[in-house]
């Protein structure tokens, strides 16, 4: 099974697991969202992976906010932390590196990953990878969390917007209250004034170039304050296919910003193909947030696009 089927099959699992486990009997985690606790790192290798600096965002800002302890020091308050990352170094106990993982051991959310390896100089080889899977695993760890405390709380007027037009599903925080509709698009938002974070519903032609659409649809449905401005693409990351639970979907990541203007900010946009109807139906996420730390915001963001998905009939 290819790394990105594993991981959404993970995914499939974290969000079974953590929707049986609403009323769980053990303590509340310790630590914020996106906050790791390393044992047992030896030369720093995997906490130098998990802080590698996230993709797509303006400033540089580390994937997870890490905590370091020895293994002597992983101790009975330590173990209620929310995402725990364990080496097992052991050439008598394991051929292959392998990473092994369990949910809710000693508190309610977690995450303990275990890192096993024959030898030191085995996870020096392969660190890139295992360093890629373990970030991966993590976030979506998260990602399912933050799906779950959507789906015991979300808005239901903007979500049924999106359903009426598009024929979707979506759940939003039902802080995102402010909307403009027209013929094939649709922005959500929370309209916060030192911040705000954004939702575009809209629909291309399949086979469209992502960037050149967004561009068109932004020009023509998010314009600026005068005329000639509007919301343009400034930087973008190469597509990603991501499988998951409800079907494939291209991913680009990047930067917009206002054409004529100062404002900007990171965006994320999943592109879900409608063959039945010839059609891309696109959801996207913009943050404008100046002066402010963006990662757990657009990390949640995303996490409302992962909701996407067509309307049972």
């Amino acid at each position: 099974m290819s790394g990105n089927k594993l991981l959404a099959a993970v995914l499939a699992l974290l969000l079974l697991t953590a929707c049986g486990r609403h009323h769980s009997m053990l303590p509340a985690s310790g630590g914020k969202p996106y906050e790791v606790l390393v044992v047992g790192d030896l030369d720093g290798l995997l906490t130098s992976e998990l802080t590698r600096p996230v993709a797509g965002l303006p400033q540089e800002e580390p994937c997870f906010d890490v905590s370091a302890v020895s293994a002597a020091h992983y101790n009975q308050a330590s173990r209620l932390a929310r995402n725990i990352v364990l080496t097992d170094i052991d050439a008598n106990q394991h051929t292959a590196i392998r990473l092994r993982y369990e949910q809710d051991v000693y508190a309610h959310p977690q995450l303990i990953v275990t890192v096993e390896a024959p030898s030191l100089s085995d996870l020096h080889r392969q660190l890139a990878a295992v360093g890629s899977r373990l970030r991966k695993l993590l976030s979506q760890a998260e990602t399912a969390r933050y799906i779950t405390a959507l789906e015991e709380r979300h808005g239901t007027a903007e979500s049924q917007k999106a359903a009426g037009q598009f024929g979707l599903t979506l759940l939003l925080p039902p802080e995102f209250s402010a909307s403009k509709q027209a013929d094939g698009f649709l922005w959500i938002s929370d309209d916060g004034k030192a911040s705000q974070r954004s939702i575009c519903l809209y629909t291309l032609p399949l086979g469209t170039d992502l960037t050149a659409g967004r561009d068109s649809v932004m020009a023509l449905h998010l314009p600026g304050e005068r005329e000639g401005m509007h919301v343009g693409t400034a930087q973008v990351l190469p597509a990603e296919t991501v499988h998951t639970p409800t079907g494939d979907r291209k991913v680009i990541r990047g930067l917009w910003e206002m054409k004529g203007d100062v404002m900007g900010g990171p965006f994320v946009l999943h592109a879900i193909a409608d063959s039945t109807r010839h059609r891309l139906v696109v959801a996207e996420a913009l943050l404008f947030a100046p002066g402010m730390a963006k990662r757990n915001e657009m990390r949640r963001l995303e996490a409302i696009l992962h909701t996407l998905q067509p309307v049972r009939q």
